[in-house]
């Protein structure tokens, strides 16, 4: 079992938030409790007003449901440890063309001793997509890749499509064409949830990766830290 400290001291969550920015790391946002993860990163702190100003999210459609007082959760990774914390956004600012999400210092901060699952999302503009149809029936869906993780994936699919799966049902995959990958993914996955997105007809249907073996697995993995780089590189 993974041993979580749940910090509250001021002093310790300065140094944690201030480690993390040192280090331009890309972190993961959700704005609701069950809803997507959207890439971000902690752009920089203001340590005498305790306030954190984050990036853009991405893909776009995060940024567009981002409002003043909304509340955020965060997930970063710092040295193998998964950090884990709330805040809310007090302020929305622009520089150079790009939003920044002004938000307080959270009150409390998750130190998870073990390095949790990182997913990640493609860069703004980058479209691949993947076909999905159902082990036990010839129905298929197309789905454009939003984010992914090295075990499983987010596509944004049709809500006609996707509305007649239900939960927890078990599709194949395949067409799943990564950078720094030779060849296509192809595998199983099952059904976690879907939600609509900003674009009316379309919805974000998440997919946990069933039967995974180790090949696979490291393959997702190299393309995940490959999309965690590129956005570093666009966070300096």
């Amino acid at each position: 079992m993974a041993a979580e400290e749940l910090i509250t001291n001021p002093g310790r969550i300065s140094t944690i938030l201030s480690d993390m920015n040192h280090r331009l790391l890309v972190v993961n946002v959700r704005l609701d409790p069950d809803g997507p993860l959207f890439a971000s990163s902690l752009i920089r702190l203001d340590g005498e007003q305790r306030t954190l100003f984050l990036d853009e999210l991405h893909p776009e459609e995060g940024h567009q449901q981002v409002g003043q007082t909304h509340e955020i959760r965060v997930y970063g990774n710092l040295r193998g440890i998964a950090i884990r914390f709330s805040t809310r956004v007090t302020d929305i600012l622009e520089e150079d063309g790009i939003a920044l999400y002004a938000c307080p210092y959270p009150e409390a901060l998750n130190y998870l001793q073990r390095r949790e699952i990182f997913r990640t999302a493609l860069p703004f503009g980058e479209i691949r997509h993947v076909r999905l149809h159902h082990v036990n029936s010839s129905d298929t869906l197309n789905g454009r890749l939003l984010d992914l993780s090295a075990k499983g994936f987010c596509l944004e699919v049709d809500w006609s499509d996707i509305a007649r799966v239900e939960p927890g049902t078990l599709l194949h995959y395949s067409g799943m064409q990564l950078p720094v990958l030779n060849a296509p993914l192809t595998g199983e996955a099952v059904l976690i949830n879907s939600r609509p997105v900003a674009e009316p007809g379309r919805s974000a249907a998440g997919f946990r990766i069933v039967n995974l073996d180790q090949g696979t697995e490291r393959a997702l993995m190299r393309a995940t830290l490959h999309y965690q780089r590129e956005a570093r590189k666009v966070a300096v």
